[in-house]
């Protein structure tokens, strides 16, 4: 789905220029607030190892506004409490301009109502529109660098109209993450009118046997089963399915495209489909930087949720740079109003009244073949 042609732009600028201000102390400060422990780990340590890897090629590049870049990073577990206190600490205590957090939706609310009340810049790493827009009001200072559930279920729905299937099962996770996506590619679907939901289930990311519940989705005849959800339970729905002989496609929302779906889930996981913010095997060449730096640094490529931390840090880079400061309000204002801006991800569009910065043409497809990733063309 990603435009092919796209010209190659250079990330990572070094910009000499003098600055003055409340902020300035010899380096720019950036708190990440993400979760590397708990059952969200997989995807934070994704954010967490592409902002230091971000970091760490900017500051070899001279820094920005000639002061280099020091990450201030907290693992809040995902929870939304600890979360919140945390990000009032590097906020308070370290007088950071920004925060980046987190790759979990309830964790990010609580840090959004901080930032928003503390007017900091804030990027966060999952997909969910709700967090800044709620009631009609804008959390101006949020801004995801995730394509939205909205997104991702439009491109589900149009790969699932590849396959000719009439008749699908959509198994989501009980929290809103799951149920937002469930019930929009739902919707998506009743609008195209050629694909029938027949079975929708939700489970609990406790749940270590899923059986029942795919029994009951089985007798209903499905051709396809979407999973929407995050680890650790997509790899046991798999395998369970394949216990009970429901040998049909599996199709993932982006949240499920970690490498440990495929770990786990082993011969249960071969030919399962994801959508993806990058291409696998085939990066295009805003997506090269990251991976040939990140090969580099990690010895493997880049996970989508690697991305999301990589282009979370690169807008507030980009902020600062264009707005040649770290005040937060006119870093906000800058992205506010950034057009045409070239990450990792996408192509990234924001204004005032919409912070979902990327478009359906941000959306890929990687398939399991083999335990490793492939693009879907």
């Amino acid at each position: 789905m990603k435009a092919m042609g796209r010209v190659f732009g250079v990330v990572i600028l070094a910009l000499a220029l003098s600055f003055s201000g409340a902020w300035a102390q010899g380096v720019i400060k950036i708190g990440v607030v993400t979760a590397t422990t708990g059952k969200y780990a997989p995807l934070g340590q994704g954010n967490i190892t592409a902002i230091n890897l971000g970091a760490k090629l900017l500051n070899q590049q001279g820094g920005v506004l000639g002061k280099k870049i020091e990450i201030v990073f907290h693992d809040g577990e995902a929870l939304p409490e600890k979360s919140s206190q945390l990000t009032k600490k590097v906020v308070e205590e370290d007088k950071v301009p920004a925060v980046i957090g987190c790759c979990s939706t309830v964790a990010s609310f609580a840090i959004s109502n901080v930032c928003n009340e503390k007017k900091v810049l804030h990027t966060y790493c999952c997909p969910q529109t709700s967090i800044w827009k709620r009631d009609g009001k804008i959390f101006k200072y949020s801004f995801p660098t995730v394509f939205g559930n909205n997104l991702d279920a439009q491109a589900i729905a149009i790969f699932l109209g590849r396959l000719n299937v009439t008749k699908v099962a959509i198994f989501h996770d009980s929290n809103q993450y799951g149920t937002e996506g469930a019930d929009l590619l739902e919707k998506a679907l009743q609008k195209d009118g050629r694909i029938k939901v027949v079975a929708k289930e939700k489970y609990q990311t406790t749940d270590r046997d899923l059986t029942a519940a795919l029994t009951k989705m089985q007798m209903q005849g499905p051709q396809a089963m979407v999973i929407w959800g995050t680890m650790p339970t997509p790899p046991i729905i798999a395998r369970n399915m394949r216990q009970i002989g429901m040998n049909i496609q599996i199709i993932g929302a982006q949240g499920m495209a970690t490498p440990d779906y495929a770990l786990v889930g082993k011969e249960a996981a071969e030919g399962t489909v994801f959508t993806s913010p990058l291409n696998y095997g085939n990066p295009l060449p805003e997506e090269k930087m990251l991976f040939d730096n990140y090969l580099i640094e990690y010895k493997k490529p880049p996970s989508p949720f690697a991305a999301h931390g990589w282009d979370a840090f690169m807008l507030v880079i980009e902020a600062i740079k264009r707005s040649n400061s770290t005040d937060p309000d006119k870093m906000q204002a800058a992205l506010e109003n950034l057009k045409g801006y070239k990450g990792a991800m996408g192509v990234f569009n924001f204004s005032p009244d919409n912070h979902d910065g990327l478009s359906l043409d941000a959306v890929s497809y990687i398939k399991v073949k083999e335990g490793k990733w492939l693009s879907v063309q």
